[in-house]
């Protein structure tokens, strides 16, 4: 994958902007705000999703998330944030938040619903979106699940200029993650939250003078993934083994049996232990009893049910 090249950021220190964010209660987003938080950034407000991920009530300027002390909702609220709930498709919900806070930059960091073009059009310092993939691949609300899937290694973090597409904004900055083999949603995510906070400090940092050059991206090289569903967790015999080793991995935390067709046979197993080049006759490890060898295109994985 070839990364966009950028022009040099000239930071200018002692931003004092005004931000609006847009977020979600997920980890990329908390450690986001909690470290733009530390740095002392001024936030005007904190724009959530209207439903709460855990309860699926309404939130509400009244509403207290007590399942989860730790989430941003109850963060902003002990840090005298002000609040915003929007919904999916009611304009006037997004105009409110633009009105009240009066941003000068807005930024958004996994947020479920396309932004109506008051966001974007309002703020004087832009509108921008941190995209975990380096862009134009991998656009849509999956983008480290279908890297997981694809095997692709050279994950990252893209920070855009809002527009009324799908991920498909102008590009201002770029930092490439290597995932490693066997890692973890969870700690790709975290790896991602770092970049994506080092790119968002230097944006925070340029936008106080000017706006940060920004370059269009190759549509020819574009890809998007929408929502994954089951099929996704049925893998062929024909994938190379270090992939199917990576995609169980990184995608346990869906607590889904994969399913694995490998030389006519059907194989149920949820743990990927791992892995090994050749053929299964000449592996470097032995199942025990509750474990399985399946033969892939380039090697033998060890799985467990």
């Amino acid at each position: 994958m070839v990364v966009t090249k950028l022009p040099p950021v000239i930071v200018a220190m002692n931003n004092n902007d005004g931000v609006l964010l847009f977020v979600m209660e997920g980890l990329l987003s908390r450690l986001v705000f909690e470290s733009l938080l530390a740095d002392g950034t001024r936030f005007n407000g904190i724009v959530l999703p209207g439903r709460s991920a855990i309860t699926q009530q309404l939130n509400t300027q009244n509403s207290l998330d007590v399942l989860n002390t730790d989430s941003i909702e109850s963060m902003a609220r002990f840090h005298q944030i002000p609040l915003f709930y929007v919904s999916g498709k009611d304009p006037q919900q997004y105009q409110q938040a633009i009105t009240q806070s009066q941003p000068d930059i807005v930024i958004v960091a996994c947020f479920p619903y396309r932004l109506p073009a008051v966001v974007f059009q309002h703020p004087a310092k832009g509108a921008y979106n941190v995209h975990p993939s380096l862009l134009p691949a991998y656009r849509g609300p999956m983008p480290l699940f279908w890297q997981f899937y694809y095997g692709d290694i050279n994950s990252g973090i893209s920070i855009h200029e809002i527009d009324e597409g799908l991920d498909t904004g102008n590009i201002v900055l770029q930092q490439q993650v290597t995932l490693s083999d066997g890692i973890s949603a969870q700690q790709a995510t975290k790896l991602l939250a770092r970049a994506a906070v080092d790119q968002l400090r230097l944006l925070l940092a340029s936008v106080s003078s000017n706006r940060l050059p920004a370059i269009a991206q190759n549509e020819q090289a574009s890809s998007y993934y929408s929502w994954p569903g089951l099929a996704q967790f049925t893998i062929e015999g024909d994938w190379q083994v270090r992939r199917a080793f990576n995609f169980i991995h990184g995608t346990m935390h869906w607590q889904q049996a994969y399913k694995i067709i490998s030389n006519n046979k059907e194989t149920e197993i949820r743990k990927a232990i791992d892995y090994s080049m050749g053929s299964c006759r000449h592996a470097d490890f032995s199942p025990t009893d509750s474990q399985y060898l399946i033969q892939f295109s380039d090697g033998c994985l060890l799985a467990s049910a």
